[in-house]
């Protein structure tokens, strides 16, 4: 008899536990956002469970399963006002709320999926064990997942260095006559002295040479600070006028092309030199203390006659200074400025592509500027490479070269060659962006850090793509029209914004560029713009088709006829 007491006082709980449950049944949920979106790498699953009035009972427990792809997801657990279980207590008169908000990583199985929940209800008690759990519902609540950031392309930005190559370039050559004490005629053996042999030689090697171009010759002549200043600037004039004689015939001996020296030459005597004086006497055996005498004597007297006189008043170095000094300011100093003009673009285009090691280092750094064809542009830096080994620019560029030929060991390897000569912004921007193309992405994402190169700042916009921080990868990325900027514009909201930037971009009419166009037109709900866009990114890559059946962007369109008949 106890027995079926028993029996039937169990009955009756499940029957009551059942009807206490039953009205779970009519619990609602909001999916925030539906569908799912994967931003950086995980998706948000946010869900607002609303319990109505006397929807729950005082000692039933709700266990709700939220259910993704292959994944049974985090349980919640929502319990009448007696029970202190789960994420919170509901009262049973009013009914009221709770919100599920977590996050999970990424998994390929969320895209083409719904997000379903299993809801099983028991009776508890505090202390008590957690009864048997009985199936309440089931239901789809969520439908698949959007994983457009996904379609981040890994473009990144590479550097070349430039040069500022100045075609026509200034230099002078200088050779000095010296002569005797009082004297303007030339010496007997001063045109075999080195400099003026030199000067010689430079003539005879550039008298047919057009791209040499005297552009002045400047004589001056001086004298030393012994004697009479009437006299010695008189003595500098004659001086002056020897070395004239001396140039036009070294203009005539070395056939040199006609030079108009009267418009050219710029000469004058200046007289005594007391400033070169002063020069000679620092680098003079003189101690200390009489080199100190003889400048004081220079800055407190003015008139030259009595600076002279006052110098010479000091016997006991005036013989050193005219033995050793005076001799070196009786002198005339040739000065001849010339231009070197040197190949134009075109001709270094000729000649780089033609024979390249017939020209300077800068000539083939400008030729490689501006030839295209990467092998004719490798040869060039090969051969600058010969020059110099360790010119950072050239280093730096045949990584570029090597970087768009997708040869990003050897690009690396000239980066780091370059790095170790200089590591500069630009160094450091190219070592990432090769880092990042062999998978390397922590590393590549420390060197673009505190980067300020516009590059650095435009690739670091793709890890703040991957992180989600789409309003920082828009500001970084300004300024540049590009896939990866319309598709953070996209992610932030901003369709229309992203038409355009594809519209402006420089590669465009791709299937990925299609693709992203039709995705943009389809958050506008633009049919003809998401068909259109969307047919001819197939057109370009087949696979796009099954990729569109599946992505959620275009589930507003399933019941459209164009859209249906472009994926069937």
């Amino acid at each position: 008899m106890k027995m079926n007491k028993l029996i039937l006082l169990e009955i009756l709980l499940v029957v009551i536990t059942l009807s206490s449950c039953d009205s779970l049944k009519d619990l609602t949920y909001t999916v925030t956002p539906n569908p799912l979106e994967m931003h950086g790498d995980s998706v948000r699953v946010k869900i607002e469970v609303k319990v109505p009035e006397k929807g729950i009972g005082k000692k039933i427990v709700a266990e709700i399963t939220p259910k993704l792809g292959n994944q049974t997801l985090d349980v919640v657990k929502v319990a009448g006002e007696k029970i202190k279980i789960g994420e919170k207590s509901i009262p049973f008169k009013s009914g009221g709320k709770v919100t599920y908000d977590k996050t999970y990583a990424y998994d390929p199985s969320f895209e083409n999926t719904n997000l379903e929940i299993n809801l099983k209800a028991y009776k508890g008690a505090i202390g008590a064990k957690e009864k048997k759990k009985e199936a309440i519902d089931s239901k789809i609540i969520a439908e698949g997942t959007i994983i457009t950031p996904m379609l981040l392309q890994p473009n990144f930005k590479v550097v070349s260095l430039k040069q500022e190559y100045i075609q026509t370039k200034d230099d002078l050559i200088k050779a000095t006559i010296n002569y005797d004490k009082g004297r303007s005629e030339l010496r007997p053996n001063e045109m075999k002295d080195a400099d003026i042999v030199a000067l010689k030689e430079w003539l005879k090697s550039n008298a047919g040479n057009s791209r040499i171009i005297i552009k002045n010759i400047s004589i001056n002549g001086y004298a030393c600070p012994d004697g009479v200043e009437s006299k010695n600037l008189t003595l500098s004039d004659n001086r002056v006028t020897t070395a004239l004689k001396v140039i036009e015939s070294l203009l005539k001996e070395t056939k040199y092309s006609p030079v108009d020296l009267k418009t050219l030459s710029k000469n004058k005597g200046l007289g005594e030199d007391f400033e070169g004086f002063t020069s000679e006497l620092n680098k003079s055996n003189l101690t200390a203390e009489d080199k100190s005498l003889i400048s004081r004597v220079i800055k407190e007297t003015t008139d030259l006659d009595t600076r002279e006189r006052k110098i010479k008043e000091i016997s006991k170095v005036y013989t050193e200074i005219e033995k050793d000094i005076f001799p070196r300011l009786r002198r005339a100093e040739i000065v001849i400025t010339y231009s070197i003009v040197g190949p134009s673009n075109e001709e270094l285009m000729s000649i780089g592509s033609t024979n390249p090691s017939s020209l300077k280092l800068d000539e083939l750094i400008q030729a490689a500027e501006l030839i295209k064809d990467a092998k004719t542009k490798q040869s060039i830096y090969t051969a600058a490479l010969g020059i110099k080994a360790d010119d950072k620019l050239v280093l730096n560029n045949l990584g570029v070269l090597m970087y768009d030929q997708g040869k990003y060991d050897e690009a690396k390897s000239y980066f780091e060659k370059s790095g170790k000569i200089e590591s500069s912004a630009e160094n450091r921007n190219n070592l990432a962006s090769t880092a990042a193309k062999k998978g390397d992405f922590e590393t590549a994402r420390k060197l673009l850090e505190k980067n300020s190169l516009a590059a650095a700042k435009y690739n670091f916009g793709y890890f703040s793509i991957k992180r989600g921080r789409y309003t920082d990868a828009i500001t970084a990325m300004k300024g540049e029209n590009s896939f990866n900027l319309a598709l953070a514009q996209l992610l932030n909201g901003k369709a229309d914004e992203a038409i355009k930037t594809l519209d402006a971009c420089e590669t465009k009419e791709t299937a990925e560029w299609f693709y992203l166009k039709a995705v943009a037109n389809a958050r506008l709900n633009n049919v003809e713009g998401t068909v259109s866009n969307l047919k001819s990114a197939i057109a370009k890559n087949s696979s796009l088709k099954e990729k569109a059946r599946n992505d959620k962007e275009f589930r507003n369109f399933n019941a459209n006829s164009s859209f249906t008949s472009l994926l069937n």
